[in-house]
């Protein structure tokens, strides 16, 4: 859930906003955590709102639950697994495969 000011939705769809949060994890993107990744979605959101000249206070919080933990885990995951391919690190990348105990 993100909350912001004017500044943000005088010049952005709740849709822009949205792409832009999920703009901020695509793979080549990726921060180390959740925290991280949460104020990069943030960031995203008011740069996206500066470039379509919003001229009042622009401030964004970024509310994470669960689904957005889960799918950032996902696309880490996917990014490790394919780095471990392309080095050829077979051990790496059948230790990301294991599940979890």
């Amino acid at each position: 859930m993100l909350i912001g000011s004017d500044g943000v939705f005088d010049k952005l769809s709740n849709k822009e906003v949205v792409k832009a949060v999920f703009r901020s994890i695509e793979e080549d993107k990726l921060e180390k955590t959740v925290h991280e990744q949460s104020g990069k979605a943030v960031e995203e959101v008011i740069k996206t709102a500066l470039r379509e000249k919003s001229v009042d206070n622009v401030t964004a919080i970024l509310i994470v639950f669960k689904s957005f933990k889960q799918l950032f885990k996902e696309k880490l995951l996917a990014a490790k697994m394919t780095e471990s391919m392309l080095i050829g690190d077979i051990a790496g990348f059948n230790k990301l495969c294991k599940p979890e105990h």
